[in-house]
């Protein structure tokens, strides 16, 4: 089943008063935007991590600052504020329901909420969100408490997919995110069938959450599909694999040199390694900005790993080489007959290796 979402909005920021690197995300990602299943399966399931991590998760090793003072006089309205926009926009659609238990001094801006998800008189787990002391914003992603969530439902089919003569696939990842491999998986058998027919290239979420390897990794992969692209399949089609970039880049016959002064002229070009040590433009004081597509980000709203938009639509598919492939032929005017060549039905396995895996949900 392919979905789609509406067309790219440039929502332009107001001269002067917001920093795009710096700015924190007003959209949601895909995995935001179906948080209330997914997270429901997700914690029945006990695997709290991977995509769940990063929406409404405190990062490894933050804890609570000493020394702050206690909640103010109006922590509890704040609290019930919070409960019950997560209710009405989030887990009450899903039949569901959330209870704040806590809300604790974070730093000066933010406080820690915790909260509990249950569903028919079950506690299936417990949560954790940052709220600003304002009571104006939720983060990992930021939500505005004071209007109401657009969950922008898909179309439940392909007709609304625009068409060109030559599709443009853009599939949005980060380098480590398990879902973002699972995806890039599903699209190389696409890329590969359809060279020269469509244009499928790989782009990046403009923050990481995987650290230092990450940006080096996507900036890897940057300049490879850049300066040396008839390469760029094997080598990711190994790395998906093996995790192995060194390995990698031997087996495809990747040149060094010429990778080494790619990779320095982009950190030069987009300020990589700058933004990274420069923590306070990181998203939400959290994850370092990652800005090498970073216009491509805010023209579709881009909000997690993977986002897959083609022909300037998002869209949404099962995460196997024939649902992918599916999607990208609905979008030619008149289809090449690869079209017709048939491709593996079974969805991709998350993160590094083979095999195959049993959902198509899960973003980073």
């Amino acid at each position: 089943m392919i979905e789609t979402e509406g067309q790219p909005k440039d929502e332009a920021n107001e001269a002067g008063k917001i920093n795009p690197v710096q700015k924190e995300k007003a959209n949601l990602s895909p995995f935001f935007k179906g948080f209330g299943l997914r997270v429901l399966a997700v914690l029945v399931a006990g695997l709290v991590a991977g995509g769940l991590i990063g929406h409404f998760a405190v990062p490894n090793g933050a804890s609570c600052l000493a020394g702050l003072p206690a909640a103010g006089p109006d922590a509890d309205d704040l609290k019930l504020k919070v409960q019950n926009y997560l209710n009405e926009n989030i887990y009450g659609p899903q039949g569901a329901e959330a209870s704040v238990v806590s809300l604790e001094p974070f730093d000066d801006e933010f406080y820690i909420v915790d909260f509990d998800v249950s569903a028919g008189g079950e506690v299936l787990g417990a949560m954790s969100a940052y709220v600003t002391k304002s009571g104006k914003s939720l983060s990992g992603q930021i939500l505005s408490l004071d209007e109401p969530l657009d969950t922008g439902e898909p179309e439940e089919n392909g007709s609304n997919i625009p068409k060109s003569d030559k599709p443009v696939v853009e599939l949005f990842v980060m380098s480590y995110c398990p879902y973002g491999l699972q995806m890039e998986k599903a699209i190389l058998p696409v890329m590969e069938l359809l060279q020269g027919k469509a244009e499928i290239s790989i782009k990046f979420c403009d923050y990481i959450m995987h650290n230092l390897p990450e940006i080096e990794e996507n900036t890897r992969q940057y300049c490879i599909q850049k300066e040396q692209n008839e390469l760029f399949i094997d080598y990711l089609g190994c790395f998906a694999q093996s995790g192995d970039s060194a390995a990698c880049l031997e087996s495809a016959g990747v040149d060094q040199a010429m990778l080494d002064s790619c990779t320095a002229a982009a950190d030069q070009e987009f300020g990589i390694m700058g933004l990274y040590n420069d923590s306070s433009s990181w998203l939400s004081g959290v994850y370092p900005i990652y800005p090498v597509h970073t216009a491509e980000n805010e023209m579709y709203g881009v909000g997690g790993s993977p986002t897959l938009i083609i022909n300037g639509a998002e869209v949404s598919v099962d995460r196997s080489p024939e649902a992918v492939k599916q999607a990208v032929c609905s979008a030619f005017n008149v289809a090449p007959e690869e079209c017709s060549q048939a491709l593996s039905t079974a969805v991709a396995s998350s993160g590094f290796g083979g095999g195959t895996g049993a959902s198509s949900s899960g973003s980073c």
